[in-house]
Parts: structure tokens; C-alpha cells; sequence
């Protein structure tokens, strides 16, 4: 049975329920929301819960169409984070906004976030992360456990900056983009969309766009095909790698 306070607490639904969504239900609730349901597209039958939470396997195209109709002011935040899934976090928050629907942002209160800070929609900020004075996060950005976002980094829509990923001042990161956990990005350089900074990754000069970059200093290791670059446009959840 659900506690008083959370009783009491804005209900919102949350799109994926992986690894991530677990974090993201203890996330919303320290920002003062109760997950109602999670929607997943793939996996096992009704009945199961994560954290608490059930989970309504189904189509979430399906379940946005209803949803509202039923509970229009009831905002749907996407809960995907995996390595590749920046296409699939693409995908959902695309269709959440096409039905109309809110995405609220989420920032934890355990993150520092320093004034001046521009904001799109559906942001999420987690436990430890900084992001400094002047920084502007687009739209769907996600950026992770202990990522530090220094001043006057831009970064663009359905970026996810991963655990403890370091963006030096005056970086960029384009749309789409991906920077590996612990990877750092030195002052004034740019990641151009669609890229994906390997893990670890030391990025001293500019990334082109639709490539794939690792080591210490970053080199490039390959280039994304055309076939998986149309992907991440359009917000496939197809794997890219």
C-alpha cells in the first residue's frame, strides 16, 4: 500500500523498465512525484512491478493515444538510459510530445545547479551531477550520476551524458550525442551530432559528426553507416552499435 506522502504526491507514468527506470522512480520521488505506472514495449506479462511500481507491457504508441484521452494532464517522462538507447529515449520523447502530452524535467536535489541555466523539456539531472553557471541542456537531455557540465557547455536535444563523464567549459555537444561514462571533453570542443565519445575517452580536438571516438587522446575508431545515422534521426530503437 502506497504511504501517506506518497499518496499525496503528483502522479506521473515513466517509459522503460530497465535498469535505468529504477533509478529514475527514486529520482522523480525526491522531486516530489510518485511513478504510477511504467510502460514497456517488451518483456514479460501484466502483473509485474519494479520498485513498487507495476509495469503495463504494450505498445507505448498505444498507451499514449489513451492515456489521454483518460488522464490528460497526468505528464509521462521517458525512463531509457541504456548505452545505445539514446535513439529509443529519442523515440518515446518524440512520441509524448507528438500526443501533447508534458514531460516534466527532473532534477534531482542531490545535483548542483548553478544559476543562469537554461532548460529544455524532459531534462533529468541525477544524484551528484553538476552543471554549471550558463550551461543550457536541450531537450530529453539526460545527464548522469557525478557528469559535471562546466560553464557555457551547450548541449543539444536527446543527449545523454553518462556517469561521471567530465564536459570541460565552453563545450558542445551536438544533437543526439552520446559521451561515454568517465569520458572528458576539453574546453571549446565540439562533439558533432550523432556522435558517441567512448568511455573513458580523452576528446582534445572536435569530433565530426556520425562517429565514433575513443582512447586517451580520443581517435576516431569508425564512422557510423548512413543506414544507422538515418536511425538516430528518426529515433530508432534499433542498436546502433
Amino acid at each position: 500500500m502506497a504511504s501517506k506522502s506518497a499518496q499525496t504526491r503528483p502522479t506521473m507514468v515513466g517509459i522503460g523498465a530497465g535498469g535505468h527506470a529504477r533509478v529514475m522512480i527514486h529520482t522523480a520521488r525526491r522531486c516530489g512525484w510518485e511513478v504510477r505506472l511504467l510502460i514497456d514495449r517488451c518483456g514479460q506479462e501484466n502483473g509485474s512491478e519494479l520498485d513498487g511500481v507495476p509495469i503495463q507491457y504494450l505498445d507505448d504508441e498505444a498507451f499514449l493515444q489513451q492515456h489521454l484521452r483518460q488522464n490528460p494532464c497526468e505528464p509521462v517522462a521517458v525512463f531509457i538510459g541504456t548505452p545505445d538507447g539514446s535513439d529509443a529515449r529519442a523515440a518515446a520523447y518524440r512520441k509524448v510530445k507528438t500526443a501533447g502530452i508534458d514531460s516534466p524535467n527532473l532534477l534531482d536535489p542531490n545535483a548542483i545547479i548553478e544559476p543562469f541555466v537554461k532548460m529544455g523539456c524532459g531534462v533529468h539531472v541525477l544524484s551528484g551531477a553538476t552543471v554549471a553557471v550558463g550551461a543550457a541542456l536541450g531537450n530529453d537531455a539526460l545527464v548522469n550520476h557525478r557528469a559535471i557540465v562546466e560553464h557555457d557547455v551547450i548541449i543539444g536535444d536527446h543527449v545523454h551524458v553518462a556517469t561521471a563523464a567530465i564536459l570541460c567549459g565552453g563545450v558542445m555537444i551536438e544533437d543526439r550525442c552520446l559521451v561515454g561514462a568517465g569520458a572528458v571533453v576539453l574546453p571549446g570542443r565540439k562533439v558533432a551530432m550523432g556522435s558517441i565519445v567512448g568511455a573513458g575517452a580523452v576528446v582534445t580536438r572536435d569530433v565530426p559528426p556520425a562517429t565514433i571516438v575513443a582512447g586517451n587522446p580520443a581517435k576516431q575508431i569508425r564512422c557510423l553507416s548512413s543506414v544507422q545515422v538515418a536511425r538516430r534521426r528518426v529515433g530508432s530503437f534499433l542498436p546502433i552499435l
